[in-house]
């Protein structure tokens, strides 16, 4: 168990959000400036699924000393957070196409394969991909950019 605290990390995602935008400023060519939009856009969807962690949490804080409260404080601490189901549990997050995969291999779930999907090389990103990995090595989120290479949906077991 640990005591998840999404509150330092709004400010961690805030500074991503300020850093993508300066860098936004010195792409040379549209694809790049709009990769760098696409990810601001999931920088403010990260954004807002912390900041209902912050007010979920308030919300169990208020009940914690019952056994109702302490209960789901704990189920809570076991990875039961927005932020980390959305950003965290379900492996790399494209952001350009919606790239999801379960990264513990469940056999009761669909997992979209990568096949049918490339990524973009870094220097086509003008400095993104640099970015992409420092908010990786700090939060543990990890953001790529995958395109569709194949019209058909490819699944797999």
């Amino acid at each position: 168990m640990f005591d998840f605290n999404p509150v330092p990390l709004i400010d961690t995602f805030l500074g991503f959000k300020a850093q993508i935008e300066i860098n936004r400023k010195a792409c040379e060519t549209d694809f790049a400036r709009q990769v760098h939009d696409m990810t601001l856009s999931k920088i403010e969807q990260v954004l807002a699924d912390l900041r209902h962690d912050v007010a979920f949490q308030a919300e169990i804080d208020a009940e914690r000393g019952t056994p109702e409260g302490d209960a789901l404080w704990e189920i809570m601490n076991e990875g039961s957070w927005f932020f980390q189901a959305a950003w965290l549990d379900k492996g790399p997050v494209s952001v350009i196409d919606h790239v999801w995969i379960y990264a513990d291999g469940s056999v009761d779930a669909y997992r979209r394969s990568l096949r049918g999907y490339g990524l973009v090389p870094a220097a086509s990103l003008e400095g993104l991909q640099d970015i992409f990995r420092t908010i990786r090595r700090e939060t543990g989120v990890r953001f790529i950019a995958a395109y569709r290479s194949v019209k058909d949906d490819i699944w797999e077991a």
